[in-house]
């Protein structure tokens, strides 16, 4: 039993190490039904946030990646900050909530 344990808890440990080091596309919604979705490419290596906009990648400046919690985020000039939750798959920005998956996306 001990060593049964031991396995599980090494085989979840590489899942999700390797779960978040690399890059992901993540399609975002504020609403499940809502018809405003956003594209964000997610690259924890070096680290990276781009979003989609207008068929072109625009890069997210001062980021911040922080591997304890497992979340990238950005303070902007205006002062909105936005965190990437990597582990719950999670976009905030300011006080609003989106709900996030992973994606397929062609370039």
């Amino acid at each position: 039993m001990r060593y049964f344990l031991f396995v599980l808890l090494f085989i979840f440990s590489t899942q999700v190490t390797t779960a978040v080091a690399k890059e992901e596309f993540w399609e975002c919604r504020q609403y499940v039904e809502s018809d405003l979705l956003y594209i964000y490419k997610i690259d924890t290596k070096t680290p990276s946030v781009s979003e989609r906009v207008n068929g072109e990648w625009r890069y997210y400046k001062n980021l911040v990646y922080n591997k304890e919690n497992q979340n990238l985020s950005t303070t902007d000039n205006k002062g909105n900050r936005e965190v990437f939750d990597l582990l719950l798959k999670k976009h905030f920005y300011n006080d609003i909530k989106f709900s996030c998956k992973v994606i397929n996306f062609l370039r």
